[in-house]
């Protein structure tokens, strides 16, 4: 979390002063109590950090029937990528990509290859293979169209995850201050659109809740090459994308898919192996009042004792999710899944399906069905994950049966935005100037690196908004109709803005302070400032 500056209003001769700290924090912190010392000068403590840093995990389906749904999500990437990077929002992102598989005794366990949570970052046309369809179209959809063969082996360019630090290519698509991780000339849309299509060839028993699980796992793993992608107080989002139900399995479970398990959970018990019924029959349970998660033994019956459950409980990736990070520090989740295009307002279809194979091959009928026929099964497990990290006037899970994934995708566009907040200063600035209009503040900001002696002053930006020529950064004071909306609404009248060059971003561990001289006419200049 951010440190926070001490501030005091003796800093100038005569006039009250304000510090603010500009670290890579929250601002719902409140300001403290006014303390007094001995000199009977007033001290407060606040933050008004601009909080621009989120870090993004798609968990992507690479079954055989996801070839379609691949592709419409490259073909929607563009304008959520837009929304990120835009003027107001200008995230300071990262994006990690992994698959649903993690391995399961129907798809050879450990050796077949599974991501079991890795971080895949590898163009799509250098694994072709994994898209083999007979008649080659869902490679052509789901890459091909989108990856052309001249983005064959792109790669990150080489970063350092700290200031100072070895500099390796990290298997994330990162834009921090403007300046991405890929190579010249190529584009974060263009990236994902090459790296996200993961093919058709993973495991057909999707467990994409576990996934997220190891993924995130790995990030804390020092000798794994995903550790360090989450960065404190950053927002983090996870987007998971499957048109099956969740089979994510408990350790010790695997008896469940073989035959000599007695089939309990085998939709047909003269079958000579399991379909992916398995998955919704050991983790669901309908009634007349709709389906839910539900904790069944291996021997099928139902228990109340979520340890004893062959299906890891729901509960528990939750509790994982939430506990990774700090309670200032956004959560999103979405999904896109099997329910109808209209969700919320049409309901998810339960019924068992009309056609004996369907039956037979999931164990329920499909939550959705596609324009070009596809179809996907209720995600109740994947709903009531989802449902954890919404408000009730949100919404965060979406048809995978969409020819258009933009609702999607832009709901959780607009959740990051509302989560960057912008730097106020919560006081209220004096205008050192009447005679000339607008606020004319008096501020300075410094720079002090984490573990070094000393601060470093900023430069002002030249009067049209521009880099002093020998710096390679500097701030603009922003006040009235230049504020951001939500400066705005505090009522507060000075915002500010840093600028950077390109290839030049923040350095790590760094924070800002600002020092102004404070109006001692607050309830006249500011009346509406909030607290």
């Amino acid at each position: 979390m951010p440190t926070q500056a001490t501030l005091s209003t003796a800093l100038f001769a005569s006039t009250a002063v304000l510090a603010t700290s500009l670290l890579t924090g929250c601002l719902d912190h409140p300001v403290k109590d006014v303390e007094y010392d001995s000199s009977a000068q007033a001290r407060v403590v606040v933050d008004v950090t601009p909080k621009r840093e989120v870090d993004i995990l798609f968990v992507i389906d690479n079954s055989y029937s996801m070839g379609e749904e691949q592709g419409r999500l490259s073909a929607n990437f563009e304008n959520f990528i837009a929304r990120l990077e835009a003027e107001q929002t200008q995230a300071d992102y990262r994006i990690a990509i992994t698959t649903t598989d993690t391995g399961n005794p129907r798809c050879a366990g450990d050796s077949d290859g599974s991501e079991h949570g890795a971080f895949v970052l590898s163009s799509c046309v250098d694994r072709l293979e994994n898209f083999s369809a007979t008649n080659g179209t869902e490679a052509a959809y789901a890459c091909e169209d989108y990856c052309p063969s001249e983005f064959s082996g792109i790669e990150p360019v080489p970063t350092a995850l700290f200031q100072d630090g070895d500099e390796v290519r990290r298997p994330w698509i990162q834009s921090l201050g403007g300046v991405s991780n890929l190579p010249s000339g190529v584009s974060t849309t263009q990236a994902f659109q090459c790296f996200g299509p993961q093919g058709i060839s993973g495991c057909g028993y999707e467990s994409p809740l576990e996934a997220t699980k190891r993924a995130l796992e790995r990030t804390r793993d020092r000798n794994d090459p995903a550790y360090g992608f989450l960065r404190e107080g950053a927002t983090l989002a996870v987007v998971i994308v499957t048109d099956e139900a969740d089979c994510s399995a408990a350790p010790g479970s695997d008896d469940i898919f073989k035959a000599s398990g007695g089939k309990h959970f085998w939709e047909d018990p003269e079958a000579v192996s399991p379909t992916s019924a398995v998955c919704w029959n050991a983790g669901v349970f309908c009634d007349g009042d709709g389906c839910r998660s539900a904790h069944y033994t291996v021997d099928g019956q139902q228990t109340s004792d979520p340890n004893a459950a062959v299906m890891s409980p729901v509960a528990g990736y939750v509790d994982f999710l939430k506990g990774l990070k700090g309670n200032d520090d956004p959560v999103f989740v979405s999904i896109i899944a099997g329910v109808p295009e209209e969700y919320p307002e049409t309901a998810i279809p339960y019924a068992d399906s009309d056609d004996e194979e369907f039956q037979k091959d999931f164990g329920i009928g499909a939550g959705c069905t596609s324009n070009d026929g596809g179809t996907a099964i209720p995600p109740v497990r994947l709903k009531e994950f989802a449902s954890e990290f919404t408000d009730e006037d949100e919404v965060n899970l979406f048809s995978i049966c969409a020819d258009d994934y933009t609702p999607a995708l832009d709901a959780l566009a607009t959740s990051i935005e509302k989560a960057i907040v912008p730097a106020c200063l919560t006081e209220c600035a004096a205008d050192t100037d009447l005679q000339t209009e607008g606020l004319q503040a008096n501020c300075r900001i410094t720079e002090q690196i984490e573990g070094e002696v000393g601060e470093r002053e900023m430069a002002h930006c030249t009067a049209d908004g521009q880099i002093p020529e020998g710096e390679d950064d500097c701030f603009l004071e922003l006040s009235g109709e230049q504020l951001h909306p939500f400066c705005q609404e505090g009522g507060y009248n000075l915002e500010f803005k840093v600028l950077r060059r390109p290839g030049v971003p923040a350095r790590s561990g760094s924070s800002l302070d600002a020092t102004c001289e404070l109006s001692d006419s607050a309830i006249d200049d500011c009346p509406n400032i909030a607290g």
